[in-house]
């Protein structure tokens, strides 16, 4: 008898597909993972960490290719700058008081901009609007490409990769910028690895890259990190490097502090073994993610296939004077769709994932307290939807998700212990961008809808003004749809390519408008202005750089210096009185 019910009970097993695999719970929660970092104590410990993860085929896979970037208040806007020049816009980031590096900067004086030849391009701008190329910067290292920038009053910064034959570097060239004419290198520095991202508060510079070794290394040192400063290579030391429990070692994560106050300081160097992906930064702490990947396999007799669980790994960082101080890491199930699904408000962490552990897809959203500890949740929101855009705004969180309609949800996040939806709104299309154009106010940037068959299909760029003022009922003011099926915008993936000036009340961004039938119509930047009053949109021009007879000529910027307003390209820079729109000046790099 027992052996017959030891038969049926492993017969049971095998048709509910109950094997040692995990199962969801209802509840799912974030796990604060061990808060001791320990050092490698030798190579020989290094050499088996990162055997140990030889076999993790796709996670190596997965941590070898770039993340592409998908997607706090009003007061985080960082939209224009005003100075003994005038006012002229900034990169448009995250986080007041943060700077993102971009493909092009100004300073009120000059505008900065990289080009597909790999140049770095400095042109004048005067009161009129004339235009001058004053410099182009093409000598760097051997083997630097440069891919974006950062310019302050003192310093120009370009930041790229390099490559030798020890490898891929992730580089920063820093140069005295106070006489352009006499533009001055300060300090270059190599980190050996893949650029992931980076940030700049103040004085300091942060950088946030990967190094995966060779499968087959060479020689010891490939698997230990370095960095190239005015061309002296220092390597690491096993016990300069950390790691975690329960993390896969197959790379490196490597971050990067340069104290700009004080170049004669070497780079602060933290190395982890682990890995970086979406990358947020407050004023005060440094928030890196990565993505792992579990591989979950069905009984053979269910009828669910194998599927892959995708869990999120959290590290923080106190930031300070360009030091980094490791201080909690947590572990949650799902993903953020970038670096918009984070957030931190009074010393707590926001973050929204996207959970396919179910198979179905749901939405969730889970708070931290300083210490990476979990103090509450919103859980299961749009099942079989997912996130295409989050914004926080102090107490309040707002999440688009999609799938043929658009909910927009309303999150009360004051008690973090215990946060809420406050409200729903459904409409058609969907915003991938929601910008805070007051408290009480979002702009949405993304794509209108239309249905058929049951399926949504991408129809034209879509624009609208959300009223969240009553929290409980979110309203659509006013939208307007530019373009057909086929029309596209950077703006889709990259706040950096949003322009504001809310003096005006005019914003900016690249597009290419197409017809109904995917043909391409325009091509530049798309000048709207916000009308208030009369609940409308009016688009006041596309202004284009002729792209049809050149593809350099693809406009990917809007900035504007006082009352000039300009287009940067690839190829070129068109200056424009920004009352008229009228065309003043252009420069040509060719």
């Amino acid at each position: 008898m027992k052996k017959m019910i030891s038969i049926l009970l492993i017969f049971i097993l095998v048709l509910t597909g109950c094997t040692n695999n995990p199962q969801p719970s209802s509840q799912p929660s974030a796990v604060t993972l061990d808060e001791s970092i320990k050092n490698v104590a030798s190579l020989s410990q290094l050499k088996t960490l990162l055997n140990a993860s030889k076999d993790t085929l796709l996670s190596r896979w997965y941590r070898s290719i770039d993340m592409p970037v998908m997607y706090k208040g009003m007061e985080d806007a960082n939209e224009q700058s005003v100075s003994d020049t005038g006012s002229y816009s900034q990169t448009n980031t995250q986080v007041a008081g943060v700077d993102e590096a971009d493909t092009v900067k100004t300073d009120g004086k000059y505008v900065f901009s990289i080009n597909d030849q790999g140049y770095v391009n400095i042109v004048s701008v005067d009161a009129e609007g004339s235009l001058e190329l004053v410099k182009q910067l093409k000598e760097f290292t051997p083997n630097f490409y440069p891919s974006e920038l950062y310019v302050d009053d003192l310093f120009l910064i370009i930041i790229g990769s390099s490559y030798n034959e020890e490898g891929s570097y992730s580089s920063a060239f820093i140069y005295d910028k106070t006489d352009i004419s006499e533009l001055k290198l300060l300090k270059d520095v190599m980190i050996k690895g893949y650029y992931s991202d980076s940030r700049k508060i103040g004085n300091s510079l942060y950088l946030i890259c990967n190094y995966t070794p060779y499968y087959y290394y060479l020689k010891d040192t490939d698997l230990l990190p370095c960095y190239i400063e005015d061309g002296k290579t220092t390597y690491q030391t096993p016990s300069d490097i950390y790691y975690f429990d329960q993390a896969d070692y197959s790379s490196y994560l490597i971050l990067g502090a340069i104290d700009l106050s004080d170049l004669s300081k070497d780079i602060n160097l933290n190395t982890y073994l682990g890995s970086g992906q979406t990358v947020y930064m407050s004023n005060e702490n440094l928030y890196v993610t990565y993505t792992q990947y579990q591989y979950r396999t069905m009984g053979i007799m269910s009828d669910k296939p194998a599927s892959y669980q995708q869990d999120t790994v959290v590290h923080k960082f106190h930031a300070d004077n360009a030091i980094l101080k490791y201080v909690a890491t947590a572990k949650l199930s799902g993903y953020p769709i970038n670096q918009f699904a984070m957030d931190e408000h009074n010393g707590f962490f926001r973050i929204a994932v996207i959970d396919d552990t179910t198979g179905e897809s749901v939405n969730n959203v889970y708070i931290f307290d300083e210490n990476l500890i979990q103090t509450g949740s919103i859980l299961n929101m749009a099942p079989g939807e997912r996130i295409y855009s989050v914004r926080f705004n102090g107490d309040i969180g707002y999440m688009v998700t999609f799938v043929t309609v658009d909910p927009l949800f309303v999150m009360d996040l004051s008690d973090p212990y215990n946060p809420k939806i406050d409200g729903e709104l459904k409409i058609p299309g969907y915003s991938t961008y929601m910008h805070m154009y007051s408290d009480t106010l979002i702009l949405g940037f993304g794509m209108d809808t239309s249905e058929e068959d049951g399926r949504a299909l991408n129809q034209g760029i879509k624009i609208a003004m959300f009223d969240v003022s009553d929290r409980a009922n979110p309203k659509q003011l006013f939208t307007t749809s530019i373009g057909g099926r086929g029309s596209w915008s950077e703006l889709n993936y990259d706040h950096k390519a949003f322009m504001f000036d809310r003096s005006r009340d005019i914003f900016a961004f690249p597009a290419s408008i197409s017809g109904n039938n995917y043909e391409m119509k325009a091509q530049g930047l798309v000048v709207c202005k916000i009308d208030i009053e009369n609940n409308q949109f009016e688009v006041l021009d596309i202004l284009s750089q002729d792209y049809f007879t050149n593809w350099s000529n693809y406009v990917q910027r809007g900035l504007y210096i006082n009352n000039v307003l300009l287009t940067i390209s690839s190829n070129a820079i068109y200056s424009y009185n920004f009352d008229t729109l009228n065309l003043i000046d252009n420069v040509i790099f060719d």
